[in-house]
């Protein structure tokens, strides 16, 4: 099933590519208040994802062939390892430093995939402006991730490493659709049963059995359906608005769980902390929007 796209910059359209940054924007948190561990939130978020899945396509009935499902499935299994890598680093260096990372690094990644693996940015100023535009991001990420008080000792560089380890299952779930060519609806169940394959896997073969008795792993499901909200919408968007747009309005949803893991988790910050953070949203966002309009 596909959604015009001849309306795009309509108030509706607008609002509906809103819906994937506040959803994304409220991942975080929703997550982080269930609680458990990340074997839980996994197998929570999965599971959550697959049952709104499944209703979507019982009810749109897309066409779909086994490779795409196939494919599709094997990008959903990918997620797995970027957001377990996420999950992970919420609880070590909170929700407020972890979504800029790992938004940056996405940005970076996906950015240079486009160029080296599918001929993106083919203009001859393009590749100048958009490797100036990742330096900016590059910037921003480090400038969110700035932490002067010690916080007992604690070194955060395993976890921000494992960030830009596991970001490459982020990169795989973003790319591998493009390699069949398909973009749409037929794609997302698929994709939700390769993710909750791989956290049963995840949880079953990793030493984490005890995930699926657990009240936690069932208490995260609400965040599979907030992810799942956001995920639809985005390919909604995505035909209405442009893949640009679409992507520029999604990447709303960095400011939000940043500004939420402060205020509503309660994670400090120095008031330098804060300006750094500040600017560093600032310039992840417009090197995102650079980005995302170049041809």
């Amino acid at each position: 099933m596909n959604w015009p796209t001849h309306v795009a910059g309509s108030p509706m359209s607008i609002l509906i590519g809103l819906i994937p940054a506040l959803a994304w924007g409220l991942l975080p948190i929703a997550v982080s208040r269930a609680g458990g561990k990340p074997s839980n939130q996994i197998l929570g978020t999965t599971a959550g994802t697959f049952i709104a899945a499944l209703a979507v396509f019982l009810y749109l009935r897309p066409e779909t062939s086994g490779k795409v499902f196939l494919v599709s499935a094997l990008s959903g299994a990918a997620w797995v390892a970027g957001q377990v890598g996420q999950y992970h680093a919420y609880a070590k260096i909170g929700v407020s430093r972890t979504m800029p990372i790992s938004t940056g690094l996405q940005l970076v990644g996906t950015s240079l995939i486009g160029v080296l693996a599918f001929g993106e940015w083919g203009s001859s100023s393009a590749k100048p402006i958009g490797f100036a535009a990742l330096a900016i991001v590059v910037l921003g990420v480090c400038l969110t991730s700035i932490q002067k008080r010690d916080r007992d000792g604690t070194n955060d560089m395993p976890t921000i490493a494992l960030l830009f380890v596991t970001n490459f299952g982020y990169l795989a779930y973003s790319a591998i659709p493009d390699i069949v060519g398909e973009r749409g609806t037929a794609i997302f169940f698929p994709q939700a049963a390769g993710m909750l394959g791989a956290a049963a896997a995840y949880t079953l073969f990793g030493g984490h059995a005890c995930a699926l008795r657990e009240r936690s792993s069932w208490k995260n499901v609400p965040s599979g359906f907030l992810f799942a909200v956001a995920a639809l919408a985005y390919i909604v968007s995505a035909q209405r608005n442009g893949i640009a747009t679409g992507f520029v309005l999604s990447q709303l949803s960095v400011v939000l769980s940043t500004i939420l893991g402060i205020a509503f988790l309660k994670e400090r910050k120095t008031p330098f902390e804060l300006k750094a953070t500040a600017v560093g949203l600032l310039l992840i966002l417009g090197g995102a929007a650079t980005i995302a309009f170049l041809k």
